[in-house]
């Protein structure tokens, strides 16, 4: 690079000292990075569970001691402050280990999804010219390893591949032989990032079809974990159970930040099937649940629900996407609270719940204005509308100084600038407050798919699935559901003499790498698109078909029954 990765972060930014300034006005800013609240709670708690998996567990000295061979084999490899080290792996012990490894290497995390697959891991991997990737080992239909592999032939990095949980080819080593072979780690002297710059680079969809990696300050996600713990109380005695993937918004700070800072125990279980994850809390009795909406109306529908699973659970915290109130009474008719928080993982939290609301004013908001946060709901002028009025959400929070990753265009997008509001987050959500302060999400303004807390760029799917030698044009746009909230819908126009299945679409969408998440669900065979007068799609037309659709199958269904 032709610059240092933090000489590359400082121009990127746009607003660094001003939100700098903000954190130290809130006393926000401490002289702790990552590594060193590991070493604290090490010693604080050095045989107190750390982390829990379904069938292992690690105490604070086990994770410090893990984590400083892992960093200790990284150094041998080269790693030096500020390299890049992709990472790659599903929620467990390895994960924590690996995390906190690099960080006491001094190098920068770049988080990756695991189900990204071959276009989003080379993307990411080159762009920040990572010279370690930690992966899962390969598993069900994608390798990921032999992805990475490719790149590092035609690229020449990364220079090590690293696997998690299985044998290593031999071109790649595996985590557990870089864990035995540090018989120097004792030794070790850990590097450290100023927790005034970022050792972490995160990811989310694009509108070009790419991820988007931005930018992670230390401090900006320690405040973020603060002003959770502090307001709902979390402390050392309790246990955090995360049931969404780590590299989510919603993961991170409750799974991660907030243990480290607290003390607390985090518990990861592998479950994914709602009876399951059930079956889980009943078996490792959290005090806290970390969730998104899709995971808990899926939760809802188990017939023998058991109010007793939930017995040690003081609440349930989702985000990611609007949490149907049908969905939170049922917990709550069950003895249940469940807290919602609103935000983004580029900036953090601007809203949470609060507790000691009743379930009217809880039930489907984002909550009140969080601690050090301010938001407000303005119009397409940019002017501040009246309560109960809906109007774009911004903010300003503890989650700045931010800028996404050598794109500060973008990063000036985000926050307004050539705009009537600059040095604010530009949510692209609509939203309206009401007159006791709580915000309700209405939907999003552009043409994002939120399916299940995952953001989906329809333009990006649409590029694919236009290469496809059977279709001629396709449109694609989200359609509501009751679980992901929404799913991916593809309006398409036939080459002539072609007649495209669904199933032809998503093996069209397997081979050219697009992520399972963003396959269509359901195809609409048409003759003609819709257009308006300068050409475009009209999607709304789009959109009011599907649900029309959508509404008569339900009535004929109901109908038969």
């Amino acid at each position: 690079m032709s610059q240092s990765f933090f000489d590359q972060f400082r121009s990127d930014t746009v607003m660094y000292d001003e939100f700098i300034a903000i954190l130290d006005q809130h006393g926000l800013r401490d002289q702790k990075a990552v590594g060193d609240h590991l070493m604290e709670q090490a010693h604080l708690q050095p045989d107190r569970v750390a982390i829990e998996e379904d069938e292992a567990s690690i105490t604070w000295r086990e994770l410090q001691e893990r984590s400083m061979r892992l960093a200790a084999a990284l150094r041998r490899r080269g790693v030096v402050t500020g390299d890049r080290v992709a990472f790659q792996v599903s929620n467990g012990i390895a994960w924590y280990v690996a995390r906190l490894g690099i960080a006491l290497a001094g190098a920068v995390t770049v988080l990756i999804f695991p189900k990204f697959r071959d276009k989003e891991v080379s993307h990411i991997v080159a762009e920040t010219e990572a010279k370690v990737y930690i992966g899962d080992a390969p598993s069900g239909d994608y390798d990921n390893v032999s992805v990475v592999m490719r790149l590092r032939e035609k690229q020449g990095f990364p220079r090590h591949i690293i696997v998690v949980g299985g044998p290593a080819p031999a071109e790649a080593e595996a985590f557990d032989s870089l864990l035995a072979e540090g018989a120097d780690a004792e030794h070790f002297e850990p590097s450290r990032i100023d927790p005034d710059l970022p050792d972490q680079l995160a990811t989310s969809s694009g509108t070009t079809g790419f991820p988007k990696i931005f930018y992670h300050v230390q401090h900006a996600r320690k405040a973020l974990g603060r002003v959770l713990a502090q307001r709902y109380g979390v402390t050392s005695e309790d246990r955090v159970l995360n049931l969404t993937p780590m590299q989510m918004g919603i993961g991170e700070p409750w799974a991660f930040w907030i243990p480290l800072l607290v003390g607390a125990t985090a518990i990861q279980t592998a479950a994914t099937d709602p009876a399951q994850q059930l079956a889980a809390i009943r078996r490792k009795r959290p005090t806290i649940v970390a969730a998104v909406p899709t995971q808990l109306a899926k939760m809802a529908t188990v017939t023998d629900f058991d109010p007793a699973v939930f017995e040690t659970v003081h609440f349930i915290t989702n985000a990611g996407a609007p949490l149907p109130a049908s969905v939170q009474e049922v917990f709550e008719g069950r003895g249940t609270l469940v807290v919602s928080n609103y935000g983004n993982n580029e900036t953090g939290t601007c809203c949470v719940i609060d507790p000691n609301d009743p379930l009217e004013l809880r039930a489907g908001r984002a909550g009140k204005v969080a601690p050090f946060a301010q938001v407000r709901i303005v119009d397409e002028q940019g002017r501040d509308v009246p309560r109960g009025v809906v109007g774009e959400i911004i903010w300003r929070s503890h989650g700045l100084p931010f800028a996404y990753y050598r794109n500060r265009a973008l990063t000036e997008k985000l926050l307004g600038f050539g705009g009537p509001n600059p040095g604010w987050v530009h949510s692209s959500d609509g939203g309206v407050m009401d007159e006791a302060g709580n915000i309700r999400v209405t939907g999003r303004i552009d043409d994002m798919i939120l399916r299940g807390g995952e953001n989906i760029f329809p333009v990006e799917i649409e590029n694919e699935l236009a290469k496809f030698d059977k279709i001629k044009a396709v449109a694609v746009i989200g359609m509501p559901d009751l679980i992901f909230g929404e799913r991916v819908c593809a309006y398409v126009v036939p080459r002539e003499g072609q007649q495209p299945t669904l199933a032809d679409v998503k093996a069209f969408a397997d081979r050219v790498g697009l992520a399972k998440f963003k396959w269509p669900e359901r195809l609409e065979i048409v003759a003609d698109l819709p257009l308006n007068s300068s050409g475009k799609v009209l999607k709304t037309a789009l959109r009011s078909d599907i649900e029309a659709k959508l509404k008569a199958e339900a009535d004929a269904s109901a109908a038969q029954t």
